[in-house]
């Protein structure tokens, strides 16, 4: 079968920060000492990242509120058959986040598809929304970050961003299911400082966000994210990133340990790399 396929990407984050020096940047005008001032600004984001520090004493907090849309248009020429097209909608997000002080957070609702007559609860292959994350967590010295609820996985999210091409499709683990890009539990990250990566570990059920704990079983998930030369400025786009997840999946407890890796260049105007698994307990 031949498919061509024409993607549109769009992405914007409407980000409220109570700030007094970046007022004072964008009017050019002295701030009081003990003036309340917030900026707005309404900037491209691909992604829903976890909003600056505030550094106004008066009113510690900020607020951003985003969107992603992925839509796609498709020719299908299937062997011994005739063409047909189909428009589709891959991403449909919308997210807010929120930060007071070093407490941060984030609440992010998608639309999907429901899967098979009656899943969900809904006839047919219907449109549905629903809570793809909601968290809470906490930011100590902008190195350490915690987080707990149903929060973004580790590797998932990385190796997507690593690749830059979701706008196009998601990535190989994906497709085949091996990584979840969220599920429930409980998350620490360090970032290294001087822009060298960062390492993280995740408490994780092991189903997904897509579906319920079905073993007494958890999920242990490594990863880092590795800048090597981020000494050099023209270099620091190479990233290598190493993960590990030790579990089990569904109602027999199935062993799905996964070791993941990635080797990229990475940067807005270009990414190539390539990433892969093996696979232990997984057929």
């Amino acid at each position: 079968m031949f498919k061509v396929t024409t993607s549109l990407a769009c992405a914007f984050l409407l980000a409220l920060v109570s700030n007094a020096a970046a007022a004072q940047e964008a009017t050019a005008q002295p701030a009081a000492p003990e003036a309340t001032q917030s900026h707005v600004e309404l900037r491209y984001s691909p992604w829903p990242d976890v909003l600056p520090r505030p550094t106004h004493p008066g009113i510690p907090f900020g607020v951003s509120v985003g969107t992603q849309l992925y839509a796609q248009y498709s020719l299908f020429f299937p062997a011994g058959a005739d063409w047909t097209h189909a428009f589709a909608l891959p991403r449909a997000w919308v997210f807010s986040s929120f930060r007071v002080d070093d407490v941060i957070g984030r609440v992010l609702i998608e639309g999907t598809r429901a899967t098979g007559d009656g899943a969900l609860g809904v006839a047919q292959d219907s449109l549905l929304i629903r809570v793809r994350e909601a968290w809470v967590g906490y930011r100590l010295l902008e190195l350490l970050e915690a987080r707990v609820g149903m929060i973004p996985t580790l590797n998932a999210p990385t190796l997507t961003r690593l690749v830059g091409m979701r706008a196009l499709t998601r990535i190989g683990l994906r497709e085949l299911d091996l990584l979840a890009p969220a599920d429930l539990g409980a998350s620490l990250t360090f970032d290294f400082p001087e822009g060298f990566g960062r390492v993280g570990a995740a408490y994780l059920n092991g189903e997904g966000y897509a579906g319920r704990e079905l073993n007494r079983g958890k999920n242990l998930e490594l990863m880092a994210e590795l800048h090597p030369l981020a000494f050099i400025r023209e270099a620091q786009p190479l990233t290598l990133v190493l993960g590990y997840t030790n579990g089990s999946l569904g109602a027999g407890a199935t062993r799905s340990d996964r070791a993941i890796g990635g080797l990229a260049w990475s940067e807005p105007t270009l990414s190539v790399g390539v990433s892969g698994a093996y696979l232990l307990g997984i057929q």
